[in-house]
């Protein structure tokens, strides 16, 4: 719909017929009429603001004067106003439960909803709290940066192709956890200079960033625009501890004589404090939105072309750009003032600050060996090392500290007091953590053999099995190559020819031929004393009885001693033959 201005002539028009109205009725009865009259090219509010000077004014109220209840007076009123700020419920709510507790709430929802908006204290604002803050800005270039780490969004990296991928938020969010080991997140590390709003920026891939990844951006930042005598960031742990809390030290010292180097940490929750460096995170992230435009024309987008590329693209972009609060473009602002740029070279940097790992192997005993000497780890429930023992693990290890740093296999560090290893004391033994393999297989010995009593007694397995036996005497719990496999046969396959496998017996008489007096005939084996027992405990009434006849027959039983099976037969039909003749005697 094409826009209406109205003309000079119009807007006497309407403020002589509003003029001439005694009532406010009549106004607005007039008001309406004005609106169909101009085709509503002019709206009620728009007559009303354009005669407020021409209108009566509103008669004051014979009874105004000071209110009997106000959330400032009023006990009740100020804590049902405590649980809707503090425990964010709706009012209604608040005096509703004020009432169940018998407290006599003087006034319903509407009016201290009214109370709250008067204060200041309205769903809104409730919502966002503004906190009165002044703005600051460093007074020269390299003074001080600001420091900040954020996550791109839907953008990951995949280890397996080394390629950034697009990953919904669908798919992967705090209620639904990545399930692809091979890809993991990239994350953006962006630093400006609180002067000039010059930039730096880098993109790193990893699960979750740690200090090695904080000091080596800052590395590479500090190569380029310096080292600040100020970093101002949030009080992440990476940030504040760990390798980045050494840098921060050794720094201090190297330029102690040139103003030290110090990292200087802001309140949590508190945004604003480094609010430089997030409205540039808001502004890459508008240009990052052509990564996706890239990856759809080009194919592919590798982690160092999203560094070297793009990110220097960006930073070009915006280091040359008039910023709106400066009026100047940031590398304008970084030029025009005096300042001493304390640069030093990354390669160098490198060297001094992350050159100090070494890789250790874990021994039983909780220690390693390096540089002659050999350092105990804890060995208290509190860390894992038992978990690692004889695996090979990174230690960052400065001479001057008194501590070292392990950087676990699980991505955590963990500063470690520098202890020499030494033997306990005898007779004082000292309990070491158990690792959770060790554990892990206790435990599941102890289950394996509790389900093997269960089913011995016929009861149903830990697992929800069924008894070993039913009453049919078929096996439900079958074991490997004792039972009769219950997976599927494979199918016979037929396309396949076959060929007839004609057999050769070797015949009994020409081994007795070649080797006479050593066999013996097939129908008449030899066997050993457990054999006889095994093969003729029937016969007997019971097992003890059967070994009782046949020691009478063996000389020893040894496996080396054998009797043909005919001979042991025959003493057993002589037996028989014997007892039936004293049965017949005694009758």
């Amino acid at each position: 719909m094409t826009r209406t201005v109205l003309g000079e002539n119009a807007k006497k028009e309407i403020r002589d017929c509003i003029q001439r109205c005694r009532s406010s009725k009549e106004i607005a009865a007039e008001v309406d009429r004005l609106v169909a009259h101009f085709d509503g090219n002019i709206s009620r509010s728009a007559i009303y603001d354009m005669t407020a000077d021409i209108r009566p004014k509103r008669k004051t109220r014979t009874d105004k004067g000071n209110r009997k209840v106000d959330i400032t007076t009023d006990p009740t009123l100020r804590l049902v106003s405590g649980w809707v700020l503090e425990y964010d419920v709706s009012p209604s709510e608040a005096i509703a439960m004020a009432r169940d507790r018998g407290m006599d709430v003087p006034v319903e929802f509407p009016t201290l909803n009214k109370y709250l908006n008067e204060s200041g204290l309205s769903k809104k604002a409730r919502r966002n709290a503004v906190v009165p803050h002044r703005r600051f800005e460093a007074s020269a270039p390299g003074e001080m940066f600001q420091f900040d780490i954020s996550g791109v969004k839907e953008r990951w990296y995949d280890h397996t192709t080394r390629r950034i991928i697009s990953v919904s938020a669908l798919e992967v969010s705090k209620n639904h956890e990545n399930e692809k080991a091979s890809r993991t997140r990239v994350w953006r590390f962006a630093l400006v200079d609180d002067y000039s709003r010059r930039c730096f920026v880098r993109y790193v891939g990893v699960a979750k960033p740690n200090s090695s990844h904080v000091v080596d951006f800052l590395l590479q930042a500090y190569s380029e625009m310096g080292v600040p005598q100020t970093l101002y960031t949030d009080n992440d742990a990476i940030i504040k501890f760990g390798r980045n809390q050494r840098t921060t030290e050794i720094l201090n010292k190297v330029l102690i004589d040139q103003g030290g180097y110090q990292n200087t940490f802001h309140l949590p929750g508190n945004a604003r404090a480094t609010g430089k460096v997030e409205r540039l995170h808001q502004t890459v992230e508008q240009c990052e939105k052509f990564i996706g435009i890239y990856i759809a024309e080009r194919g592919h987008l590798s982690l160092e072309e999203l560094n070297n590329d793009f990110a220097a693209g960006v930073m070009r972009k915006l280091n040359n750009q008039v910023h709106s609060e400066t009026g100047q473009t940031p590398l304008q602002r970084w030029e025009s003032t005096f300042s001493v740029i304390r640069r030093l070279d990354y390669a160098t940097l490198r060297s001094a600050f992350m050159a100090d790992e070494f890789e250790v192997k874990v021994q039983g005993d909780l220690s390693f060996r390096l540089k002659g000497s050999t350092y105990q780890l804890p060995t208290s429930e509190m860390y894992p090392f038992a978990n690692w023992i004889g695996q090979k693990l990174r230690v960052v290890f400065p001479d001057a500290a008194e501590y070292f740093t392990v950087l676990g296999l699980d991505g955590i560090e963990y500063d470690v007091v520098k202890e020499d290893q030494k033997a306990d004391a005898a007779g004082d033994f000292k309990n070491t953590r158990e690792t959770d393999a060790n554990r892990l297989r206790k435990e599941v010995r102890a289950l394996a053999k509790e389900d093997a009593k269960r089913i011995r007694a016929g009861l149903p397995s830990l697992t929800g099995g069924v008894a070993a036996a039913s009453a049919d005497g078929v096996l439900d719990a079958p074991i490997r190559f004792f039972d009769a496999p219950t997976e599927a046969v494979a199918a016979e396959i037929t396309n396949v020819a076959k060929f007839p496998k004609p057999e050769q017996p070797v015949e009994v008489e020409r081994v007795e031929r070649e080797a006479p007096g050593r066999t013996i005939a097939a129908h008449n084996p030899a066997v050993n004393f457990w054999e006889a027992v095994s093969r003729y405990e029937s016969q007997f009434a019971s097992k003890s009885e059967c070994k009782s006849f046949m020691d009478s027959l063996f000389t020893s039983r040894d496996e080396e001693c054998w009797l043909l099976q005919s001979e042991i037969e025959t003493a057993i039909e002589s037996r028989t033959a014997d007892t039936s003749v004293r049965m017949l005697k005694a009758v």
